[in-house]
């Protein structure tokens, strides 16, 4: 039997259990992000890291405090942003998942044949 996923073969085989899991994976993925996302909010909000930031003598450990603030944050160039932007692609991979779910059912087999010849 030739291999269903060489590159020669005109074999379109659907797996919808593996497709199963890959949404479940992307939706356990997802509530890591928002968990991680919602930590770094905590982190930029926070007041005070006591690092002696509200000390003036203690110039440095203010500007640490405001680059940790910054870093957790929802900019661009913040762990928030960061977490923001993969949120977004796997949200987008997973949408993808689901039309390939509800198309792939009402593919016919002519419409298969044209795209990729005879299935067997």
């Amino acid at each position: 039997m030739p291999d269903p996923l060489a590159p020669s073969s005109n074999r379109l085989r659907w797996e919808h259990a593996a497709l199963a899991d890959l949404d479940r994976a992307c939706t356990g993925l997802l509530e890591a992000l928002t968990a991680a996302h919602d930590q770094a909010r905590a982190l930029a909000e926070r007041p005070h890291w006591g690092l002696g930031e509200a000390d003036p003598a203690l110039h440095s450990a203010a500007a640490l405090a405001e680059l940790f603030r910054e870093k957790a944050s929802d900019t661009p160039g913040g762990v928030g942003g960061a977490l923001a932007a993969h949120t977004a692609e796997v949200t987008e991979f997973r949408d993808l998942i689901a039309a390939v779910c509800a198309a792939l059912p009402n593919i016919d087999t002519g419409s298969a044949r044209r795209l990729d010849g005879p299935l067997s």
